[in-house]
């Protein structure tokens, strides 16, 4: 996921993190106002002046898991009956609680219990948003002007609804980075440099934790730095997992002796592609003799 930083100034270098303030989708807003009784364009005082509650709560509120405050205020406001009673149970259980609130958002709970709120009740009971810090997947040298971040996106559906992390779903969907203007500020890194030009660097960074990684190779790529580098890294599907495949694509060399050396080593990556591909002998040795070598070329050999 590239942003374009344009004008702002903003400078970073690799180890540093973006700092991203998302915003909820304005269909999640627009779902639970009516929930709420409450008109869209109700002013709120803020002291920057006043703004429309749509606004405010697209901007400024998590709505995409309920708080525990709200849940109580809605039990206090529930009449006598078995819904009160089910929700207080629920409440009066610190498990059933945590895992109540951890799938549901406002609208679910308000589907279930409806009751209403004022405006000045409401925002009260919801939790402000706070920045979200993501390691930055480029080099501002192999990227002038770009950050790039490398995002897992949360998506779910509970109770018959489709949810979204707050801050994946944002950047994921929520905008267009090539026209909307998003919020973000550097995090400067205090400890996670990179070691100087001549110093091995070993890096370890399974799933989206290979982001920072990328920026120190691709700026010791551009600097012609002398250190080697080790990068160990994982997920759970090579077909949609494989992070930056393309650039940490490796290249297999064998060199010596054609008749033994040579054929044990072919023989033993159609055993490793079978085993830990997947594959049945006949596909592991087509990926290995024509994809690996012939399609990809990166399966060299010199041998005699």
């Amino acid at each position: 996921m590239v942003v374009h930083l344009g004008s702002s100034g903003i400078t970073y270098v690799p180890g540093d993190s973006l700092g991203v303030v998302p915003r909820n989708f304005p269909k999640t807003v627009d779902e639970l106002l009516p929930h709420l009784g409450l008109d869209p364009a109700t002013p709120v005082e803020l002291p920057t002046g006043a703004m429309a509650l749509r606004d405010v709560l697209i901007q400024q509120y998590i709505l995409n898991r309920v708080s525990k405050k709200f849940v109580k205020a809605v039990l206090e406001r529930l009449p006598e009956g078995d819904k009160k009673q089910a929700l207080a149970a629920i409440v009066g259980n610190e498990e059933t609680f945590d895992d109540y609130v951890f799938t549901r958002d406002y609208t679910d709970v308000l589907i279930e219990y409806p009751v209403q709120f004022t405006a000045a009740e409401f925002l009260p009971l919801a939790n402000k948003i706070a920045p979200r810090l993501y390691s930055i997947a480029s080099s501002p040298k192999a990227h002038p002007g770009e950050v790039h971040l490398t995002v897992a996106v949360v998506k779910y559906r509970t109770h018959g609804r489709e949810k979204f992390g707050i801050a994946s779903g944002y950047l994921a969907y929520g905008q267009d980075l090539n026209k909307d203007e998003m919020p973000v500020y550097i995090q400067s890194t205090k400890h996670f440099h990179m070691p100087p030009p001549d110093a091995a660097m070993i890096m370890i960074g399974p799933g989206t934790g290979i982001a920072p990684f990328r920026a120190f190779l691709e700026e010791r790529e551009i600097d012609g730095a002398k250190g080697k580098n080790w990068l160990f890294f994982g997920d759970q599907r090579r077909a949609t997992d494989f992070l930056y495949e393309a650039q940490f694509g490796a290249y297999f060399y064998v060199c010596g002796d054609a008749k033994r050396m040579a054929k044990d080593v072919h023989q033993t990556l159609i055993t490793i592609a079978q085993e830990h591909g997947g594959l049945s002998p006949e596909a592991a040795k087509e990926y290995i003799e024509v994809t690996f070598a012939k399609t990809e070329k990166r399966y060299l050999k010199d041998v005699y």
